[in-house]
């Protein structure tokens, strides 16, 4: 593994992007048709962690995750691939959701606890980086992270956000940051 680029490494998606994602685009048939081939490339285990689905923590199945790249610059999320994640590790991905779950009762603040430690300790053990949102959650729980942090700009613009998926290009879902932040609310 290129530990430099480990899955759990990944920044988020930026805010504006929120909501664009192949599940939405796609429709749910053509959606579980991709989703159920990438959990058979990896014979049903874990892209991040290696578990199989029958062994893995809280809930005995896979959920797919989007790989992609960011390029701050042109403000464009390229999809690369559709990948295979236990729950903990897709939860730990998507650790600011993960923390607004918590907030509003949907999952016990221990759980949310066990999801960021199993994710830290995954980064550990390959001695890659952490985003510095998901540190600054986890730390906010009270777990001490001692890892690098993924290297990205500290403001981006808002507006003019492209996902890209093949030959297509979506536009941002959130025209401003309180569109945003009400949604999420």
């Amino acid at each position: 593994t290129d530990v430099s680029n480990h899955i759990l490494s990944h920044p988020n998606i930026p805010k504006p992007l929120h909501g664009v994602n192949p599940r939405s685009i796609m429709g749910k048939s053509d959606w579980d048709n991709v989703r159920n081939d990438a959990y058979a490339s990896t014979g049903y285990h874990c892209l991040s962690c290696g578990v199989h689905k029958s062994s893995a923590k809280k809930h005995q199945w896979l959920e797919a995750h989007e790989e992609y790249d960011i390029d701050y610059r042109k403000q464009t999320v390229t999809i690369n691939r559709i990948i295979p994640l236990c729950h903990f590790c897709h939860a730990f991905i998507h650790s600011g959701l993960l923390l607004i779950r918590a907030r509003k009762g949907d999952i016990p603040y221990s759980e949310a606890r066990q999801i960021l430690r199993h994710g830290i300790d995954i980064l550990e053990q390959n001695s890659a980086p952490i985003f510095a949102g998901t540190k600054q959650i986890a730390e906010s729980a009270g777990i001490i992270v001692n890892l690098n942090i993924t290297k990205t700009p500290n403001e981006i613009k808002w507006n003019g956000w492209r996902m890209i998926w093949g030959e297509n290009s979506y536009p941002q879902r959130f025209k401003t940051f309180k569109e945003w932040q009400r949604h999420y609310k």
